[in-house]
């Protein structure tokens, strides 16, 4: 996407980033929370300043240009203990209308290049068994599987496993 714009979080994105995580549960689409899970938009805003406070976490938005309407996200926690500084967990969201039009690219590829430059040698994250598209995109961006944890989330009867992923930088 041409229009697109990546920028630091901001708290006042809260409402606007909770909206995303709404209509990616309402969706399906790799979470592995339900409405019900999800704050109010005052304690998410809370929760986001929290986070934002802290050294160890990151996180960029990606928003369109001509009307400044958030379409996604990625976040990163560098992990704190001194002797696994040199890694971080990630996990990004981007809306269900805008999926498939490189928004997720976009946004992988410029935390990971942060991660880089800012000296860290691995990046984890999980991604749901079937959840496709994101595993896909993992992949492309050097993303390997490190191993699954069986009967991971729960969706009514059915069970879906949680696949672990890394990158090391080089």
């Amino acid at each position: 996407m041409n229009d697109l714009v990546l920028r630091g979080v901001e708290a006042s994105d809260a409402e606007a980033l909770l909206a995303i995580e709404q209509r990616l549960v309402k969706a399906g689409h790799g979470m592995v929370r339900t409405l019900g899970d999800l704050p109010a938009v005052d304690e998410y805003e809370r929760r986001l300043a929290a986070m934002l406070s802290r050294g160890f976490f990151g996180m960029m938005v990606a928003e369109l240009s001509h009307d400044a309407i958030l379409v996604g996200y990625v976040q990163w926690q560098r992990f704190e203990p001194s002797l696994l500084r040199h890694a971080a967990s990630l996990s990004m969201g981007v809306d269900p209308a805008f999926q498939g039009k490189g928004v997720g690219t976009t946004l992988l590829n410029h935390a990971l290049e942060t991660l880089r430059v800012a000296g860290l040698h691995r990046v984890e994250l999980s991604v749901l068994a079937d959840n496709d598209r994101a595993k896909r995109l993992y992949e492309r961006a050097g993303f390997e599987v490190e191993g699954v944890r069986k009967d991971f989330v729960r969706r009514g009867e059915r069970y879906v496993d949680d696949v672990l992923m890394a990158r090391r930088f080089t």
